[in-house]
């Protein structure tokens, strides 16, 4: 009996029916362009953490690069680790607070390190001891987002540390907006009120850093005066702004169309519940197809009370509570093709679904959407 390869069956069959994440790089390299040609000359830091916001870490870095950005960001050295293996040679910030593995992670792979907090000068001093060599970091100062960060009142004790530290290459400071993207900015003034002295206290004690950084997606479109010679760009560069609040003033394109397959359809009778709880029961006779894509992959489940999906340039609702791999679609009698895709957002056919609207129906937030687009997602670079 000839052997039969399971896995490469399975493989198949799912880049045939698996949920499929479009990304466009030619949108991408334009946002890119636009966000520069609004950036005053500052040098743009892409934030590419978490699987680039769900758009795949290596293609959308690799593409960047050739496009000119020369800093990246990730939240872990393992994600930053995965880029080098990749073959990027620019800059690589890790934003997760310092630990040993980093350490030793940065120095080998050339990486930055967020320096947030007092215990991370005594790992760097430790390591520095036993090592003699150190990373670069970036100092973190919290002005008001209370998350990591010292606290903007110890400034000149920190900045004091920092000149007599004299191994430490401190080439960076920052800090992070809690409210930037909101309609109401006064708190979000505040801050850079605070992050503003500091710096002047920096440059009263001698202390100058290569890159001064605050301003995020929300910023750059709300306080040009954050700007300083470096921004953080995440959402932005994927085409999404960050929210409603904050002005829509730099034309960005969305660069994901993320879709689903067709797999089976079902003729049903009127008064036939569908899918778990049986919440959701056809009005007339209908038919019901099948998608092979669900929760798991990052469609949200709370989506099938609201939910449509684009299919030759016409929205259907989604029939039942979507389920781990699989969701369901009333397309009433209209001429269904299985092995065809549905979309779940972006553009196709003139139907344009913006991850923004699902997260208004769902109370959700794109940042959440993206991210939770899994690993079975096949990520198809178009452009």
């Amino acid at each position: 009996m000839n052997s039969i390869d399971v896995t490469k069956i399975n493989m198949d069959g799912l880049a045939r029916t698996g949920p499929k994440a479009y990304i466009h790089l030619d949108r991408l390299n334009h946002n890119f362009s636009v966000i520069q040609n609004n950036a005053e000359n500052c040098s743009i830091m892409c934030i590419v953490k978490t699987n680039a916001y769900g758009h795949g870490g290596v293609l959308v870095s690799k593409t960047l690069e050739k496009a000119g950005c020369k800093w990246f960001g990730v939240f872990t050295h393992e994600e930053g680790i995965e880029l080098r293996n990749a073959g990027l040679d620019q800059n690589i910030f890790i934003l997760c607070k310092l630990n040993k593995e980093a350490l030793g992670a940065a120095v080998e792979y050339n990486f930055s390190l967020n320096l947030s907090s007092w215990d991370d000068f005594r790992l760097l001093e430790e390591y520095y001891s036993n090592n003699r060599i150190l990373p670069k970091v970036h100092l973190k100062i919290d002005t008001g987002m209370t998350r990591l960060g010292f606290d903007f009142k110890d400034t000149e004790a920190v900045l004091d540390k920092i000149v007599n530290f004299k191994p430490l290459n401190c080439e960076g400071i920052y800090s992070h907006f809690a409210t930037a993207d909101e309609g109401d900015l006064r708190y979000a003034h505040t801050q850079l009120k605070r992050f503003q002295t500091i710096i002047h206290k920096a440059e009263q004690k001698g202390v100058r850093f290569r890159y001064t950084h605050c301003s995020n997606s929300g910023a750059l479109l709300t306080l040009p005066g954050s700007k300083f010679n470096m921004l953080r760009v995440g959402l932005l560069l994927y085409g999404v702004y960050p929210s409603d609040e904050a002005p829509h003033s730099i034309p960005v394109k969305p660069v994901m169309d993320y879709r689903g397959t067709v797999v089976e359809l079902r003729k049903v009778d009127a008064g036939v519940p569908v899918s778990y709880g049986g919440i959701w029961t056809s009005k007339k006779d209908t038919q019901i197809g099948v998608v092979q894509s669900g929760f798991a992959d990052g469609v949200p489940r709370p989506w099938f009370e609201k939910g449509t999906v684009g299919y030759r340039g016409k929205r259907y609702p989604l029939a039942g509570r979507i389920c781990m791999d699989q969701l369901t679609v009333d397309f009433g009698n209209d001429d269904i093709t299985i092995g065809e895709e549905v979309l779940f957002w972006g553009e196709d056919h003139g139907i344009q679904i913006s991850i923004e609207e699902i997260s208004k129906d769902i109370l959700s937030t794109p940042y959440v959407i993206f991210t939770g687009l899994s690993n079975r997602v096949k990520r198809i670079p178009v452009s």
